[in-house]
């Protein structure tokens, strides 16, 4: 098995990962959303699986263990999502109030709350939307203005709603299943304490052959499967 090297080692030069990380070092040094091309590459590093050329069995460990531009796994993967989705986001303009401030940019931290898979695609426009006109108004980009955005947002509040109403309805329809078993339960050993004669348990037997048994063993299943 290959050893997997350190933060502190180096990769075969001609490797697809020391082109990448190479890339890496480029794409860190422009200014303009640079996460863009650094997530891209990243991707490539993952998908690809070029940590392998590395010795690294995972991204994860490769990540954690040689750190390039210093993300750990965590920072990494949160970079890819802000990569994958910042296409369909408006770009930002700077209002009025921020005339002599640098142009507004999406950032990782920003966009990472839109990454969340309860939102679908046009939910994602409509809240990064919202945040635009509200940079262009003067306000500065931040990760608690874009998480207050989708918890104020009134599609996102019906749907959680009904989410929630979805699982009580479910909750309450599995606690009434509940109640009725356990009361026909209780009804059906009263019945079946009361039968005292032998012979009638012999004639269960005789017209239905293992019939008993049966319903011994289903019970035994539903109590485990309760008691786990």
């Amino acid at each position: 098995m290959t050893k997997a090297m350190t933060k502190r080692e180096t990769v075969p030069a001609n490797s697809r990962l020391a082109k990448s990380e190479r890339e890496l070092i480029e794409a860190s040094q422009h200014m303009f959303e640079d996460f863009v091309a650094t997530g891209v590459i990243l991707m490539r590093i993952l998908d690809k699986k070029e940590f392998a050329d590395g010795g690294f069995t995972s991204f994860n460990k490769y990540m954690n263990e040689r750190q390039p531009l210093g993300l750990k796994a965590s920072q990494a993967k949160d970079v890819i999502r802000a990569a994958r989705i910042r296409s369909k986001l408006p770009d930002l303009k700077a209002g009025a109030p921020a005339l002599e401030k640098p142009k507004p940019t999406w950032t990782v931290r920003a966009i990472v709350p839109l990454t969340n898979k309860d939102l679908e695609e046009k939910d994602v426009k409509r809240i990064a939307g919202e945040v635009a006109k509200r940079v262009a108004e003067g306000e500065t980009l931040s990760e608690k203005m874009v998480k207050d955005e989708i918890n104020g947002d009134l599609v996102i509040l019906r749907k959680r709603d009904k989410s929630k109403k979805e699982r009580t309805t479910k909750e309450v329809r599995l606690s009434f299943h509940v109640k009725t078993f356990l009361t026909t339960c209780k009804r059906y050993r009263k019945l079946f304490e009361s039968v005292t004669a032998v012979r009638d348990w012999e004639d269960v037997e005789r017209d239905s052959s293992g019939l008993a048994a049966s319903v011994a063993d289903e019970l035994e299943a539903i109590a485990s499967y309760l008691r786990s």
